[in-house]
């Protein structure tokens, strides 16, 4: 895994960027969904489950230790938490631990895959937008298929709350996002699936065409100005080759 300015990049090579348009993609509620993680996620409940079986703690006095060590963390991100805590895990047990919880509870939307798939091998440059940490958005990404615990062939770069300092709700955080990234967002495309945080922000901020996926709406597509809403991705890719012909 590269590292560049806090941004994930991948470590698999590519076979260019020849496309301008960046094309910013949402997670959770987009490309995968299930069941909630509340405030703490999928890493917190494997090292919590080895805190309570090693140091006969209770669970929620396991939890109170690791979201203590958590905010040590850079990013509070429950890799760099593990130094903090007394444990001796590595960091490929506490993907293969998670990952197998992620199979059980995290559920990839296929139509959204295929996407995903499909923007690739055209070329485009996809950027993740997203609430969760790099390490969060990446074991997401391993279980829809879009990457291993090394890096994806799929995405450029994971832009997270741990990047941008603040969460998707605030348009501080495109802002953040087009800066890091030097991104102009009248070339960018967002698809995501949350009306606010995923239309009404980024619009605001100058990103000029938005899809959004509601798989219970039950029109095709309906368009309002530069706006798509579809039931289905696998409709996205039709509508980015004609909004992406500049």
């Amino acid at each position: 895994m590269r590292v560049w300015k806090g941004i994930f990049l991948p470590q698999f090579p590519s076979r260019g960027w020849p496309v301008k348009t960046k094309v910013f993609i949402d997670i959770d509620g987009t490309i995968t969904d299930g069941a909630p993680e509340g405030e703490t996620g999928y890493f917190e409940h494997a090292l919590q489950a080895e805190l309570v079986r090693r140091h006969k703690l209770s669970r929620q006095a396991a939890m109170d230790m690791l979201l203590a060590a958590e905010e040590k963390a850079s990013g509070k991100d429950p890799f760099y938490a593990l130094q903090y805590l007394p444990l001796k895990v590595s960091k490929a047990a506490l993907w293969r631990e998670t990952l197998k919880r992620q199979r059980r509870k995290v559920f990839p939307y296929p139509d959204a895959v295929w996407l995903v798939k499909a923007l690739r091998r055209k070329g485009f440059d996809l950027y993740l937008l997203t609430n969760n940490t790099a390490n969060r958005a990446l074991s997401k990404m391993v279980r829809a298929g879009l990457a291993t615990t090394r890096g994806s062939r799929y995405f450029k770069g994971i832009y997270g709350a741990d990047v941008t300092g603040c969460r998707k709700n605030s348009p501080a955080f495109y802002r953040r996002v087009f800066k890091l990234g030097k991104f102009n967002p009248k070339q960018a495309v967002m698809i995501g699936d949350d009306p606010f945080c995923d239309q009404e922000i980024p619009c605001k901020l100058g990103v000029k065409n938005v899809i959004l996926v509601n798989r219970r709406q039950k029109e095709r597509v309906v368009k309002k100005g530069s706006v798509f809403r579809v039931n289905s991705l696998r409709f996205g890719w039709k509508i980015v080759e004609e909004i992406l012909r500049w």
